[in-house]
């Protein structure tokens, strides 16, 4: 999973990295074997909303096919 918007970005590889880039706190590295499993947990959480906010917007952009 990737996420950038407005100069933060997240970029997730289950079972392997976990990215975190912003402009107030720079760059990060973690190891997704690193992560408790709360942390992890959140980070699941995050990505079914990017999946359900990606959903809605091919809702709106993707001409029905009525």
């Amino acid at each position: 999973m990737i996420i950038k918007v407005n100069g933060y970005e997240l970029n997730v590889s289950k079972d392997q990295d976990v990215y975190v880039g912003s402009t107030t706190h720079g760059q990060m590295f973690i190891n997704w074997g690193d992560l408790d499993s709360s942390e992890k947990a959140k980070l699941e959480e995050i990505e079914a909303q990017a999946f359900n906010l990606i959903r809605q917007l091919e809702q709106v952009l993707v001409p029905s096919k009525n």
